[in-house]
């Protein structure tokens, strides 16, 4: 198995330990019907990987799968990918490196290797970036199979992670986005009638499939500061595999109760979202190109 020292550092000064890049790259990793998407960390040459997470990759793929080689194929991948990476210089300090298994029509598994820079709140496993409190789903808690129906895929997530979702903000107190979710938010004391997401300089957050299930409703883009989410009465994560799930929690610093507005808001968009993707016809969140 693959166990590299990483050589990044938590703003607070200490180096992250091997529980918190399992934690990090834990809430990153995909497992989609038919692909496992997992995202780890180069920092100047070092991959930010631990033998933990990779042994909780090659289970899935084989439960997806069943397949007995799965285990060696994908921990000779991993050398040879982090062979080749060493001997690249790297003209930024942080890069993202995804590592994507597939099949095809003909049932043969294929890896892909897409590396590309880290702008500045690409993903909340970025380790330069300072985490709200966060909250994380126990490690005994267990995935649960969602299948949808219509164009949705099939998708394995944690309830608890919808519930209490991860926040990441910047140095400077940006707020950026959850690692699994666009995040919304909602203020029933305004006099508009709008949904707030976080706005990155340069970085459209929305996918293809969002802005095609989000047709229909008030959406604005704003650049949020963590000081001003207190103004909001509602949170909610949308994504096109799960759809909208109502936010209870930030981590411990913000939590919104789940009253009657709330659950008619929350029904108001679900609505309109299930409306959108029934008439798109289409299966959302097509594999990615670099």
């Amino acid at each position: 198995m693959i166990s590299v020292s990483p050589s990044l550092h938590l703003l607070d000064g200490r180096s992250p330990n091997r529980e918190d890049i399992g934690l990090l790259l834990e809430n990153s990793a995909y497992l989609w019907g038919s692909s496992v998407f997992t995202t780890a960390l180069i920092h100047k040459g070092n991959l930010a990987f631990h033998d933990y997470h990779l042994k909780r990759l090659i289970e899935s793929a084989k439960w997806l799968w069943s397949k007995d080689y799965l285990e060696e194929w994908i921990t000779n991948s991993w050398n040879e990918s982090f062979l080749h990476l060493r001997e690249q210089h790297f003209k930024e300090e942080f890069y993202k490196l995804r590592f994507t298994l597939f099949k095809d029509p003909q049932n043969e598994i294929h890896s892909h290797l897409c590396l590309s820079p880290f702008s500045k709140g690409t993903m909340g496993v970025e380790l330069e970036l300072t985490p709200v409190p966060i909250f994380f789903p126990r490690r005994e808690e267990e995935l649960t199979f969602d299948p949808k129906v219509g164009s949705y895929l099939e998708t394995f997530r944690s309830w608890s992670q919808a519930q209490a979702m991860p926040l990441f903000y910047d140095k400077e107190g940006l707020v950026l986005e959850t690692p699994i979710s666009n995040i919304f938010f909602y203020n029933k004391k305004s006099k508009e009638d709008v949904f707030i997401y976080p706005y990155v300089k340069g970085q459209m957050l929305l996918g293809i499939g969002l802005e095609q299930g989000l047709k229909g409703l008030s959406l604005r883009q704003e650049s949020l500061n963590i000081e001003q989410l207190d103004k909001f009465t509602h949170a909610f994560v949308i994504n096109s595999l799960r759809g909208p799930q109502p936010v209870l929690s930030l981590g411990k610093s913000f939590l919104w109760k789940e009253d009657d507005i709330s659950k008619n808001l929350f029904q108001r968009v679900l609505k309109q979202f299930n409306q959108n993707i029934e008439k798109s016809q289409r299966k959302l969140w097509p594999m990615e190109k670099c």
